[in-house]
């Protein structure tokens, strides 16, 4: 039995078999999304014969001075090339971490000459290209969340590569015709048979089909019939993800990417560029596919169930991907606007209890629930929040109270998580006062100040109490 190193990183091939579905547009919005969701993402341009993905990002980067061609040159004269030695970095607005591109290479002239002279085939038997790409595929995935591989349409030794060799998951766009369905589920079969006899350790290869460049508001009938023959045809490529009893014809309509005319023209980011994107917008649906790959292609039956929850659920994962315990704030205090003395005091005996704490002062301090967009700043917060403490001091629950509680609880169902709510009851409050999610919670009970030490105890013990009974599970 080979060991097997674990590894934290998913690659994720885009492939297609005929040119024009959309290919390359699909990976660079979707490599946009993860990003600004808070993912490390490496996008490498494979296709070196008509490489496109820097011209999505032109307007935030330079022209490439180098890239994969001279990556795979200075390996096979011997050297030992590092990706970050080839990288570009593209930083996106409004966002911290940077998309890192590895593009196909230069753009000057010497490139297609560079580019031809790449004998891959000679390369994997002289030079031994496979066990490199693999010992490159293990630093990649501990790097990076994602790796997006753009791929070379047709049934060549390239393709075989980004096919087989290096993804978790194969994404395989195509359009309503012969030629392209047939050509993805054949490329599929022999991907995965070329991936049984691969010498290193692979999980089953994950299939995602994408219909690309659909139209089905000027033709229903046409429409109709090819998505009934997707369906069809296609339920084989779902066995190694989707839960038994999801319907495949709904999941194929999500992650249908339709044809919008205006997008059609040049290279831009709709992902990013449009506003609340509903369910006629391209963005829709390239949310979706960046919200399946960042759940791995799992919780398929959430996002039959709720597709906007299950978009939802994909951004927390980025936010908690950058915190050693998923989280960055230990405990959120939610209380009444209108008089938050005691959950302030709250907030400070728990910050001296080694707490990352956001309560009334961490919330004026980062100014949320100052804008109109306040309901987004708070679910922000509130999936950076590993546990909530519902502070209720009367009968009744202000509007924002009520919001923070129901879409906490809600994130957690979501998720699948083990994390917690805490209700907190003043002498002014009565169990029977608890909303009816909380109803058969224990909760804690504060009769003047000086209790206040004691429930801040209470409230460290249950966290670690039921810490200890995560980490002891098996």
């Amino acid at each position: 039995m080979k060991h097997v190193k674990h590894v934290s990183g998913t690659v994720v091939t885009f492939y297609s078999y005929k040119g024009g579905v959309g290919r390359t547009f699909a990976l660079a919005n979707t490599a946009a999304l993860l990003t600004s969701w808070g993912y490390r993402t490496l996008c490498i341009d494979w296709d070196i014969d008509a490489p496109g993905i820097p011209f999505y990002f032109s307007r935030r980067l330079s022209p490439p001075r180098t890239g994969l061609v001279d990556f795979i040159n200075d390996f096979a004269q011997g050297r030992d090339p590092h990706v970050g030695d080839y990288v570009s970095r593209i930083f996106l607005p409004g966002r911290d971490i940077p998309l890192d591109l590895l593009p196909a290479g230069s753009s000057d002239p010497s490139y297609v000459p560079q580019a031809q002279k790449i004998d891959w085939a000679d390369l994997y038997d002289k030079k031994d290209l496979g066990a490199f790409l693999e010992d490159c595929r293990e630093r990649w995935l501990e790097d990076y969340d994602f790796v997006l591989v753009d791929s070379r349409t047709g049934i060549t030794d390239i393709s075989g590569i980004c096919t087989a060799q290096l993804p978790d998951i194969l994404v395989v766009l195509f359009t309503a015709n012969e030629q392209s369905l047939r050509g993805v589920v054949d490329v599929v079969r022999r991907a995965e048979r070329a991936r049984d006899d691969l010498p290193y350790d692979r999980s089953l290869l994950m299939t995602l089909p994408v219909p690309a460049r659909f139209d089905s508001r000027e033709e229903y009938r046409r429409a109709q019939y090819w998505q009934e023959r997707f369906s069809k045809e296609l339920a084989p490529l779902f066995r190694n993800w989707a839960v038994e009893g999801v319907s495949i014809e709904r999941l194929l309509g999500f992650l249908t990417i339709p044809y919008v005319s205006y997008w059609s023209f040049g290279e831009d980011l709709p992902a990013l560029e449009e506003e609340d994107p509903t369910p006629e917008k391209i963005g829709y649906s390239l949310e979706t596919l960046a919200a399946t790959i960042a759940h791995r292609l799992d919780r398929s039956e959430l996002l039959v169930e709720s597709r906007d929850s299950f978009v939802d659920a994909a951004t927390r994962l980025g936010l908690r991907s950058r915190n050693d315990d998923g989280y960055e704030i230990d405990v959120f205090i939610s209380s009444s606007r209108k008089d938050d003395r005691l959950a302030t005091s709250l907030e400070d005996l728990l910050a001296r209890r080694s707490l990352r704490v956001a309560g009334p002062s961490r919330l004026r301090q980062l100014g949320v629930g100052i804008s109109t967009d306040w309901q987004r700043e708070m679910d922000t917060l509130l999936a950076r929040s590993r546990h909530l403490v519902a502070l209720f001091d009367g009968p009744y629950l202000d509007r924002a109270q009520s919001y923070e509680i129901d879409r906490f609880i809600r994130q957690t169902l979501d998720d699948r998580s083990n994390r917690m709510v805490l209700p907190v009851l003043t002498s002014d409050a009565e169990p029977d006062h608890l909303p009816s999610l909380l109803a058969s919670r224990q909760y804690l009970r504060i009769t003047g100040e000086e209790d206040l030490s004691d429930v801040a105890d209470g409230i460290v013990d249950t966290i670690t109490r039921g810490a200890r009974g995560t980490s002891g599970r098996g």
